[in-house]
């Protein structure tokens, strides 16, 4: 089993250091991981508000749809708001990957083994957490 552990490891770092295939919605949760740290709500806010302006990061020119307030949910938000991810993709999906092996260990843990297989190796999986 710590083979395959192993595949599904190298798996996600495979694709942590891949272009963006599908999504850029990680600059939208970083700025919007941003703004709940500051204390300001995403949900009441589009990025392009004037009153945001002097928040904006490095990353801020690749928002997707910055007219538009946040379509996310409040976990997604909750991950993303510690400063370290603020401006920082590399980081952030690193967080998303150690959160997914974490479940992946767990699974096997609980006995589900052929679940925590069919997730684990499961490409489009590693995809959304560490390649988009």
């Amino acid at each position: 089993m710590i083979q395959i552990f192993i595949i599904v490891f190298v798996l996600r770092i495979w694709f942590l250091f891949q272009d963006y295939f599908f999504s850029d919605d990680i600059y939208r949760h970083l700025w919007e991981g941003h703004m709940i740290w500051l204390g300001i709500n995403p949900y009441l806010f589009e990025p392009n508000d004037p009153a945001l302006s002097c928040f904006r990061t490095a990353t801020f020119p690749l928002i997707n749809h910055p007219e538009l307030p946040s379509i996310y949910g409040p976990l997604a938000h909750l991950l993303a708001a510690p400063p370290l991810f603020h401006s920082s993709p590399l980081a952030f999906k690193l967080l998303l990957i150690a959160l997914e092996v974490l479940c992946f260990y767990w699974l096997i843990n609980l006995g589900w083994k052929k679940l925590a297989l069919i997730i684990g190796l499961f490409p489009l999986t590693a995809l959304a957490t560490a390649g988009d």
